[in-house]
């Protein structure tokens, strides 16, 4: 993966773009990468992966028999959010 500079990236915008198209862009500001810009074609490609991932996640969940109950679930919530304002 290549790496530009924010002020690089700034001023030579074009570059980075074109760079992007054919592989991802690391920005890095203050000698840290804060970004990475990737073509719209593996953007959309990394999205695919992720919905599938959640997908099989929420299929496999439903398969799960040790959910709580609306009432348990409830209860659990009021605890937690009085334990956080402690």
């Amino acid at each position: 993966m290549i790496a530009m500079t924010a002020d690089e990236a700034k001023n030579r915008f074009g570059k980075l773009l074109s760079t992007a198209q054919r592989e991802p862009v690391t920005i890095v500001k203050r000698g840290k990468g804060v970004a990475v810009v990737v073509s719209q074609e593996e953007y959309t490609r990394l999205q695919a992966v992720a919905n599938a991932y959640w997908a099989l996640r929420a299929d496999l969940a439903l398969l799960d028999t040790d959910w709580l109950s609306a009432e348990d679930s409830e209860a659990l919530l009021k605890v937690l959010i009085e334990n956080a304002q402690m």
